[in-house]
């Protein structure tokens, strides 16, 4: 599992790859973490080269989009 988060043109990309497994959704919240206080920032997820993603994954994505839009950010995957 792949988790990178850039800034570009003012907004966090975060590019997802592999599998998020339980095991990997665990490491992948860590690298995710600053995204759940985008400080009004967009914030993009790029999922083209996720594989799988576990329930424990989609819990993460869901953290980040209540914690983005309570800062005034919009979430897209």
């Amino acid at each position: 599992m792949i988790v990178k988060i850039e800034e570009i043109d003012g907004k966090y990309v975060a590019t997802l790859e592999g599998e998020m497994d339980t095991t990997a959704a665990t490491k992948a919240e860590e690298v995710l973490r600053p995204l759940y206080h985008s400080d009004g920032k967009d914030v993009l997820i790029d999922c083209t080269k996720l594989d799988y993603i576990a329930s424990s994954g989609l819990r993460i994505l869901l953290s980040i989009l209540k914690g983005a839009k309570a800062n005034g950010s919009k979430v897209t995957l």
